[in-house]
């Protein structure tokens, strides 16, 4: 026979719920005060909270999320938009570029290795917002080189880099031994996304050359079959070809493209010859 609640059972169900939601409101607004003394750079009322043992990696949300009213403003601030709506202190301090605070934090016992919305972490929120002294320090705490989004693009920090032609963060990245074999849900390469960008400046063609001294993904292809090689070999980067020799080796051969024998009438033209060497793909 099943069990029935009964009406006192019931009741503190109910009491045990209402306790819970209240201390998650509580904790909501003691991360909200902590985001408003940080913005005042008030460190006296900093201590106090911290004293108390206030959870350093909790997430501010908004409003609409059951934020505190005012929570918006900070969220809004964000160099990219949040998804869910939510950002912890330590992100908020990087994408305002506070070294200081970021720090002070950091000794607390904030930790730089934690994502959120969407997998960004701090050091991302620093990289967006041109920090590099923040994202330099949030690195050296542990943040990962090769963190990866959750919003289905399959973009790494490196990508995220190299499309926005942070050629300091590039490197730094691959001297923390990021990986530039890694690819995203179309199958690209971080060299893949960089010989793409239009227009191609020197910041794209210094991005990469260090991409081709740290990896060899030439022959890597996409998912519609294109390998860097083949967007290299474009007219629109033959230059690029001389730069392999930065990897003491000679550039790649490029088949030369034949002119068209004139068809004998009543015969098909000749086919031009298909590009020489196998495609290295990595997955079946």
């Amino acid at each position: 026979m099943a069990h029935r609640i009964s009406t006192r059972e019931w009741a503190s169900q109910l009491e045990i719920l209402d306790r819970r939601q209240q201390a998650d409101r509580d904790a909501a607004q003691r991360t909200f005060r902590l985001f408003q003394c940080l913005e005042k750079r008030d460190q006296k009322a900093i201590d106090t909270l911290l004293s108390r043992g206030l959870a350093l990696d909790a997430a501010l949300t908004c409003e609409v999320e059951g934020g505190p009213p005012g929570a918006d403003r900070f969220l809004a601030s964000m160099p990219f938009t949040p998804t869910p709506p939510s950002v912890p202190p330590l992100a908020w301090l990087a994408a305002h570029d506070d070294l200081e605070q970021v720090e002070m934090l950091l000794r607390h016992g904030a930790a730089a290795t934690v994502p959120f919305a969407n997998g960004y972490d701090a050091a991302w929120a620093a990289m967006r917002a041109d920090a590099h002294t923040v994202f330099v320090c949030l690195m050296d705490a542990g943040a990962n080189p090769n963190l990866r989004l959750h919003d289905g693009s399959g973009r790494t920090r490196l990508m995220d880099a190299v499309t926005s032609r942070a050629v300091a963060v590039v490197s730094t990245l691959l001297n923390r031994h990021a990986n530039a074999a890694d690819y995203d849900a179309s199958g690209q390469t971080a060299l893949h996304l960089n010989l793409r960008q239009d227009p191609y400046d020197e910041n794209d063609r210094e991005i990469t050359r260090i991409l081709l001294e740290a990896s060899d993904v030439l022959e890597f292809d996409d998912n519609t079959g294109v390998t860097p090689l083949d967007l290299m070999t474009s007219p629109q980067h033959q230059a690029l070809l001389n730069v392999q020799r930065l990897k003491n080796r000679p550039p790649p051969v490029v088949p030369p493209t034949p002119s068209p024998e004139p068809s004998v009438p009543g015969q098909p033209a000749p086919t031009p010859p298909s590009p020489s060497g196998p495609r290295h793909r990595r997955r079946a």
